[in-house]
């Protein structure tokens, strides 16, 4: 994956897939920061800002966790599992009137 990035660092889906493995290697700061990237390179990258928010989750940074995941529902309003990620993250911050509010 950093052999693909080096070659050409504009790609998100490489920076999105550097993330997944660095997951799998429960290497969760260096995943977020591998999903951010692949999310500013394609805003519209639904799977990118899930596994942001995710990762942002796991980490306690649930501001940002929280604003990844309302990106992603906005762009795929219609995927179930967005709203109650959305959700989580919202009560996890507090804010139990905006869960039901993406």
């Amino acid at each position: 994956m950093r052999r693909a990035i080096a070659a050409d660092g504009t790609v998100a889906l490489h920076h999105f897939n550097l993330g997944n493995v660095l997951v799998a290697l429960d290497r969760t700061r260096e995943a977020a920061d591998a999903f951010a990237t692949a999310a500013q390179r394609d805003p519209a990258h639904v799977r990118a800002l899930c596994n942001l928010g995710h990762a942002r989750l796991a980490l306690k940074e649930l501001p940002g966790a929280v604003d990844a995941l309302r990106r992603a529902f906005a762009l795929a309003p219609a995927t179930p599992a967005l709203r109650t990620d959305l959700a989580t993250a919202l009560l996890s911050l507090g804010d139990a009137s905006g869960a039901g509010k993406p």
